[in-house]
């Protein structure tokens, strides 16, 4: 533990430079969370908001289970797609007009972008963490540190506990 006070100058700059890469990319996966939900939202105008979640998987091509079959057939039918079941061929007089239709493809495809781009996101802040941990930082503490600086609530919060934290390593010490 006391080799994590004893960090050089170089190595603290390190530390630093790492830190705001990380936090400039956590918020940018925030903004893209933010994005995400406001797509979602949109897609309410074209599905009822039980169906939203079970229609990006339609769309994205993730599959389902057996129990929401009819749901995922009404999605399929609504987008006009063909259904994973071989039971079930989509209705293609659907109701929906041709400028919804292309409407509600450009903000199923949007959204799609936007978890690919925070998937990318999440690989570099991976990377970054590789990094710290290549130069000797502890992950761990370094990731306590970063939500910390995102969340400064938390860190009120942490620091009201640390004195019964205090108390139970007395205690551990006691009991050893």
């Amino acid at each position: 533990m006391s080799e994590v006070f004893e960090v050089g100058l170089v190595q603290k700059d390190k530390l630093k430079d790492i830190m705001r890469e990380i936090l400039m990319l956590e918020k940018e996966r925030e903004t893209i969370k933010e994005d995400l939900v406001r797509r979602k939202e949109e897609m309410c105008r074209f599905f009822p908001k039980n169906l939203v979640g079970k229609a990006i998987k339609v769309f994205l091509n993730k599959g389902l289970t057996g129990e929401q079959v009819l749901d995922y057939q009404t999605v399929s039918d609504i987008l006009g797609i063909p259904f994973a079941c071989d039971f079930y061929q989509p209705n293609e007089n659907n109701n929906m007009k041709s400028e919804e239709k292309k409407e509600m493809f450009e903000v199923m495809k949007a959204y799609e972008n936007l978890i690919a781009e925070r998937n990318e996101v999440s690989c570099e802040i991976r990377d970054v963490y590789c990094q710290a941990k290549n130069i000797g930082v502890s992950v761990p503490l370094l990731k306590k540190a970063i939500d910390f600086c995102l969340h400064p609530d938390k860190l009120e919060i942490y620091q009201e506990s640390v004195p019964l934290l205090d108390t139970y390593i007395d205690i551990s010490a006691e009991v050893n």
